[in-house]
């Protein structure tokens, strides 16, 4: 089921007050679209890249840290 995704790109000091929309099945193909990353959500502080943000039908807001794949991990 896809649905309509708040992608915030985290890599620069500066975020873009106008977040990126894209519709994706998930929240990691949202992140691959439209930043062109392979993003996991488990990761370290420093290795956080994007934050992504949908709203379910019920109202209810949610959002997941996505984070650079370290090296070794599947």
């Amino acid at each position: 089921m896809s649905r309509t995704y708040k992608v915030i790109d985290l890599r620069s000091t500066i975020i873009d007050p106008e977040p990126m929309m894209v519709t994706a099945s998930t929240p990691e193909e949202a992140v691959r679209l439209q930043l062109d990353l392979e993003l996991v959500r488990a990761g370290e502080r420093g290795d956080l890249l994007a934050r992504v943000y949908w709203t379910e039908r019920s109202g209810v807001t949610n959002m997941v840290r996505l984070y650079r794949r370290v090296r070794g991990t599947a």
